[in-house]
């Protein structure tokens, strides 16, 4: 019977990984490109093929490790350049990353939490599309699991030490922010595994990371130099960038405070369930452990969720222009919620002091006023909103009138009222029910049903299938990419040098044979007010004259028609004297007018 059961419970979980990769399938196809997913293919199919070298001066800015470009750049040298080969290498490794988690989650929790977190991921919209496009999250993610899995046990082989410390390194070198991993895996090995461990553990990784770094010795000391201090790095001034400049991104006004707020919540509803059981974890912390292993383990992954999620909150909110980036960092940790609560599960505590128990009855309570917040714009813009509306209209003007007063209230306030109540709502029904039925395990009773309510609404607006950026309908998005490419290779001579503006890189992966001036490929997060232009050049940026230089060199100069109407744009077309000569079809189908392509000749 327990055989029988343990393979019924191994169906449950592949049939989630079978939704989970359907799902994924999909998403390849129906998924906007944006700047970063061309950069790391185009950049890495130049890096891959000699086309260009990373770090080199006048080249394209490597602005992350070289294996940003070079993982996807292979595959796109192997089978071809395209949009699509490079989100088919992200849900391979995000397959594969799924494996590992169900690995970890069997190894510490059991079958059914194993299938609970396989399913966990069929059914979030948000993070199935992040790891089914062109970037480095499924990647980043795979690397960091398998690295856990490895290593997070009570005893483990050298061999598996020293290959978590390559996976480690590898990830580093991937993505720079992955480097905060690399010391708290180290402390851990250290203290659980022992000294000897951790010297392989060091050995495996630094020759890695050491190796590589020799491979782009010494152009990959711009990198450091752009995030090591000055002022305690004063030798690697040869590598930085000295100009009387500034980054267009730094003159746009800072984001209101509101803004922060909303993706600080974001970040939470759309990973409900991961953040969540990291979340419940912590509110029911163990007093008493199975072993010392689980113990050790529970640290280690509560201080790495702790400081990933910190450190990239600082950053997407400290830089000001990017608020909205948590969105995509948080998809290359998340996961560790999930693991977190399978180690502990065993020696989670069955009673709680009242204090305690108040305490998790605040922090549901806060949460579910966070994410109605987060969800309420997502939930008035869905079809079934309008049929409950009618329900809870009368409630929403009665409750703004006794809050605010008896002044008017707007059409816009009473449908966000109607949201709050509805999701709100839903978690007062959890509460209710937990105090109901089980008085004295109030708060496990509050989280099982927080739980079960993330559960049925991870796949809704409400949660996982809000706030659905670089969605594009039913449209087939890489084979437009394609037809677009086709159109232009058809009507551009080959070898034409072109100067570039748009935020669609990706469209280059179809024109393989033209040559684009490469800091233009960074579209603005590269164009500078002022400055040099030798040395804006030679470090990979541009600005207003060289774009207008570029314009007056180019044989061809390509428009993104949402770029066209900027003011130095049409200064340079004038002092170039272009003539346009066609407009492409929409390189998006969901963008119709923004993203068609202007073509433009120098005047006979």
């Amino acid at each position: 019977m327990k055989i029988l059961r343990e393979r019924l419970v191994t169906v449950l979980a592949l049939l989630g990984g079978v939704v989970y990769f359907l799902r994924a399938l999909q998403n390849v196809h129906i998924r906007t490109s944006f700047l970063d997913e061309g950069l790391y293919q185009y950049k890495g199919w130049l890096y891959a093929t000699g086309r260009a070298v990373p770090f080199a001066d006048y080249a394209p800015w490597t602005n992350h490790m070289p294996l940003s470009y070079l993982i996807p750049g292979y595959v796109q040298r192997w089978f071809g350049p395209s949009l699509d080969a490079g989100r088919y290498l992200s849900v391979a490794c995000a397959l594969l990353f799924l494996l590992g988690v169900w690995l970890i989650v069997r190894r510490w929790g059991g079958m059914w939490l194993a299938a609970g977190a396989v399913w966990a991921f069929a059914l979030n919209l948000a993070s199935i599309k992040l790891y089914s496009m062109g970037l480095l999250q499924a990647a980043v993610a795979c690397m960091l699991v398998w690295a856990l899995f490895l290593m997070l046990d009570e005893h483990r082989a050298t061999w598996q030490i020293a290959a978590a410390g390559v996976l480690t390194a590898l990830m580093a070198m991937t993505r720079l922010n992955m480097g905060l991993v690399a010391p708290i895996l180290l402390l851990y090995v250290w203290w659980q595994h022992g000294r000897r461990a951790a010297g392989w553990f060091v050995v495996s990784g630094v020759l890695v990371g050491g190796a590589l770094h020799l491979l782009f010795w010494p152009g990959i000391l711009k990198l450091w130099a752009a995030w090591l201090p000055r002022a305690l790095t004063p030798f690697l001034d040869p590598w930085r960038m000295f100009v009387e400049a500034r980054p267009a991104h730094s003159l746009v006004p800072s984001p209101a405070l509101k803004e922060y707020w909303l993706y600080l919540w974001e970040s939470v509803r759309l990973h409900y369930l991961m953040l969540g059981s990291a979340l419940a974890t912590w509110l029911l912390w163990p007093q008493a452990w199975h072993s010392t292993a689980q113990r050790k383990a529970a640290w280690l992954l509560s201080v790495l969720l702790i400081a990933l999620y910190g450190a990239h909150l600082w950053v997407a909110f400290a830089g000001g222009f990017c608020v909205s980036c948590i969105l995509l960092y948080e998809a290359y940790f998340d996961f560790l919620g999930l693991i977190l609560l399978a180690v502990v599960w065993r020696a989670l505590p069955t009673r709680l002091p009242w204090l305690q128990q108040a305490l998790v009855g605040g922090v549901v309570l806060l949460s579910g006023i966070g994410i109605t917040y987060a969800a309420a714009s997502d939930v008035i813009r869905s079809a079934w909103f309008y049929q409950v509306r009618p329900l809870l209209e009368p409630l929403s003007v009665w409750l703004w009138h006794l809050l605010v007063g008896w002044g008017g209230i707007s059409a816009r306030a009473v449908y966000y009222l109607n949201a709050a109540l509805l999701i709100g709502g839903l978690f007062l029904v959890a509460g209710l029910y937990a105090w109901r039925y089980a008085r004295s395990r109030f708060a496990h009773s509050l989280l099982v049903a927080a739980a079960i309510l993330g559960l049925v609404l991870t796949p809704t607006r409400v949660l996982g299938g809000g706030n659905d950026f670089f969605a594009c309908g039913d449209a087939n998005v890489p084979a437009s990419y394609q037809q677009v490419g086709a159109y232009l290779q058809a009507r551009l001579l080959p070898g034409a040098q072109v100067a570039w503006v748009g935020r669609i890189p990706a469209l280059f992966l179809y024109l393989p044979d033209v040559q684009v001036y490469p800091p233009q490929l960074n579209h603005y997060h590269s164009f500078w007010v002022g400055g040099d232009t030798n040395t804006l050049y030679r470090f990979s940026r541009w600005n207003e004259d060289l774009g207008i230089q570029w314009m007056q060199a180019a044989d061809y100069v390509l428009i993104e028609e949402a770029w066209l109407q900027d003011d130095w744009v049409q200064r340079g077309l004038q002092v170039a004297r272009l003539d346009e000569v066609d407009t492409t079809p929409p390189v998006e189908p969901c963008r119709p007018e923004a993203s068609r392509i202007h073509v433009f000749v120098p005047s006979p």
